[in-house]
């Protein structure tokens, strides 16, 4: 049996074991669909190509330096995009 299986090396709640993640980051940022309450998919107050502007995400996956276990962080959730023409912004929220 081979005990050296990176897998075996994370508890159930995604922590490392016995050492403390050395996070690296693997790749380029891509952004993902985020949906807010209720479903709800675009700023419709906000427009760029007299169209709503999509709700994304930007996330980026890091990698742990020791084990090689891996992980996405969100590294910005109010990102505004137009599906029309890529054109993008910051959209900070007035409720913090």
């Amino acid at each position: 049996m081979d005990h050296s299986n990176l897998a075996g090396q994370k508890c159930h709640h995604g922590m490392c074991l016995d050492h403390g993640p050395e996070w690296e980051n693997v790749g380029e940022k891509r952004r993902e669909p985020n949906p807010g309450i209720f479903g709800k998919k675009t700023y419709w107050k906000r427009r760029h190509c007299r169209q709503p502007m999509a709700r994304y995400k930007e996330v980026q996956t890091q990698r742990c330096r020791r084990c090689g276990r891996t992980e996405d962080n969100v590294t910005n959730r109010y990102l505004a995009l137009c599906l029309c023409c890529g054109y993008h912004f910051n959209d900070i929220p007035r409720y913090t």
